[in-house]
């Protein structure tokens, strides 16, 4: 994400990752949870739009590798460590053993002081930049949206042609950045398992 904002030059960011300045000053990124670059690789066939769009260059991610984990150092664009999202259960300091499911929170724990390091969505906000968040609208307000994707206008949408819709009309503005998510697939996996026709249906569906 870092590389994505220095595409549209934002201060303080780095393109690290070589994608270039963006011409037209608008940038999506498109984040399928649960599909990595082994799964694709393995069922290319089922999706061929996506593999036709794999560049020879594969991204490696964060230890640990769960998604509130991957999801803050992505938005933040430091490290577990330093963002402390360090798992998908962590203990509460000083709370007499009670654990934080990051991604259901716990409404004591206030979500900015567990993760206190700006966001890239705040950051482009603050410098001109419309940020648009699009997502199930289930997640809009929960307290692992609010530490990890602050900052950003929130599009709630649940069925394919209102995610479409919502992402088109966001990036008619300029500068602009969109992160349009989807977990249609990573649920598919931990109910029926990846491979499964659930999922395979999920896949087909996003591609």
């Amino acid at each position: 994400m870092p590389s994505l904002f220095a595409g549209l030059h934002l201060e303080g960011t780095v393109d690290s990752i070589g994608v270039g300045s963006s011409p037209v000053g608008r940038e999506l990124l498109f984040l399928i949870d649960g599909f990595g670059a082994d799964v694709l690789a393995k069922y290319a066939h089922d999706a061929p739009t996506l593999a036709s769009l794999v560049q020879p260059r594969i991204i490696r991610t964060s230890f640990p590798s769960t998604t509130s984990t991957s999801l803050a150092t992505l938005t933040t664009g430091v490290m577990p460590g330093t963002h402390g999202m360090l798992g998908y259960t962590v203990r509460v300091p000083r709370s007499s053993g009670r654990v934080l499911n990051s991604l259901k929170w716990d409404e004591r724990v206030d979500p900015q002081i567990w993760q206190p390091v700006p966001t890239l969505f705040e950051r482009g906000t603050a410098a001109g930049i419309t940020v648009t968040h699009i997502a199930a609208k289930r997640y809009e307000g929960t307290g692992f949206t609010r530490a990890v994707f602050r900052g950003a206008q929130y599009r709630g949408a649940n069925v394919t042609t209102d995610l479409i819709a919502e992402t088109k009309a966001a990036l008619k503005k300029s500068p602009s950045f969109v992160y349009l998510y989807v977990n249609d697939l990573d649920s598919a996996g931990h109910s029926d398992g990846v491979g499964s026709d659930k999922w395979l249906a999920a896949l087909k569906s996003i591609d």
